[in-house]
């Protein structure tokens, strides 16, 4: 399948095209075009604690760790009402500086 040409822009863009350009970046683009490969990454894994077990337990007290750790990566994941309800943006139009 043909790709379209990337055109390198900015002051980086002759540095990225020679990083795009190396062997170990031509390979890298190759392994992630493959079909198997990029089905495996397309989607967010169906368990996110998963992508932690890797890390090594530390001891800490759970409380209330957990709970913030399972309210915000686990339940509200994406932009619902829980995250519109903690958005800032809508009130930084209140905010008065005093003279001092």
């Amino acid at each position: 399948m043909p790709r379209a040409a990337a055109v390198p822009t900015g002051a980086a863009g002759a540095h990225r095209q020679r990083v795009r350009c190396t062997p170990f970046a031509r390979a890298l683009n190759w392994g992630l075009e493959r079909p198997a490969v990029h089905r495996r990454f397309r989607e967010p894994p169906k368990d996110t604690l998963k992508a932690f077990h890797p890390f090594p337990a530390f001891d800490y007290d759970p409380h209330p760790w957990d709970d913030l750790f399972q309210a915000i990566a686990v339940d509200h994941q994406f932009d619902d009402a829980f995250w519109q309800q903690r958005n800032i943006l809508a009130r930084v139009g209140a905010i008065s500086q005093s003279a001092t």
